[in-house]
């Protein structure tokens, strides 16, 4: 991240509104745990997930971290071992993906009833109708950034030091820092969108893996 943008961001992370931003989020996080017997968090390795977790463990440091392997080139996922012990992480589980319906009876059958999801409202209609509804798609859900903004997540990040996939900070001089993504470059699914195209100009060096 250029000094610019590290400013900026540091900046945003004393206005008032990022301020009562982080103090909802740790809320949020309270009241869940309070209600949950057997919680966990799901982590995909971007930036959302990465903040929202970070402020989970802060009240929960020994939660079970789920994320699914082998989406990403190897060197991908070596950057996210080492974000996920910069990050404290004591109980981290790596799965194969799995199609959202199968996920969720896994889970319900080893006794989890809620997850942590690093959901925010800005992203899509889609979300912002789903947060609205109260919506969860797996077991019980609960959306500590549901009302952040990417300006409020970059502010925690550079605030709080916390590490995060190099894959932004090639990505954000050609889209911006507001539309840099991590998950969908690897999506297959998002292919036909132009994440390939993306991936095969700037990470040209991870396409055989």
């Amino acid at each position: 991240m250029d000094d610019h943008w590290r400013r900026t961001f540091a900046a945003w992370a004393q206005t008032p509104g990022y301020r009562r931003k982080c103090w909802q989020a740790h809320r949020r996080i309270k009241a869940a745990l309070a209600t949950a017997g057997k919680p966990y968090a799901a982590w995909s390795g971007g930036k959302d997930s990465t903040v929202m977790l970070d402020l989970v463990l802060c009240q929960r440091p020994g939660i079970a971290v789920y994320r699914s392997r082998g989406r990403h080139p190897r060197a991908v996922e070596r950057e996210l071992a080492v974000i996920a012990e910069a990050l404290g992480i004591r109980n981290l589980i790596l799965e194969p993906e799995r199609s959202m319906g199968t996920h969720a009876a896994i889970w319900r059958e080893r006794g989890y009833d809620l997850v942590f999801v690093g959901l925010r409202a800005e992203e899509s209609c889609g979300r912002r109708g789903r947060i609205g509804r109260g919506e969860s798609i797996m077991i019980r859900e609960s959306w500590p950034l549901q009302d952040w903004t990417w300006m409020d997540v970059w502010a925690y990040i550079v605030e709080h030091d916390i590490p995060y996939p190099s894959v932004y900070d090639r990505e954000a001089p050609l889209v911006g820092y507001e539309r840099a993504r991590f998950g969908h470059l690897f999506d297959e699914r998002m292919h036909p969108y132009g994440t390939e195209s993306v991936h095969n100009v700037l990470h040209w060096r991870w396409r055989n893996g």
